[in-house]
């Protein structure tokens, strides 16, 4: 998927929060969720950082590409630059 806007990147970061919410659960960083809900809210690009820490948890790739909800956080990972187009 290529993100060539802030707004595309949170475009999907809000039509596959649930899924998101989900690979948090799974890598045990459920305790983070509220935080992440007020990044989210206020769009905030320190989310990215969060999105991060659950990548690292990632499982073999194999696995990660047969998962809707990894792929969408690998893409999210991979395009994060454009939350910081225009900051200097």
């Amino acid at each position: 998927m290529t993100i060539q806007t802030s707004a595309q990147w949170w475009r999907l970061i809000e039509q596959n929060w649930d899924e998101l919410v989900g690979l948090f659960r799974r890598c045990g960083l459920a305790q983070d969720l509220e935080g992440m809900e007020r990044l989210k809210a206020r769009r905030d690009a320190r989310i990215a950082k969060r999105l991060l820490a659950v990548k690292r948890c990632a499982p073999e790739r194999r696995v990660r590409q047969q998962s809707r909800s990894w792929q969408i956080l690998f893409d999210l990972c991979a395009e994060q630059w454009v939350l910081y187009q225009g900051m200097r």
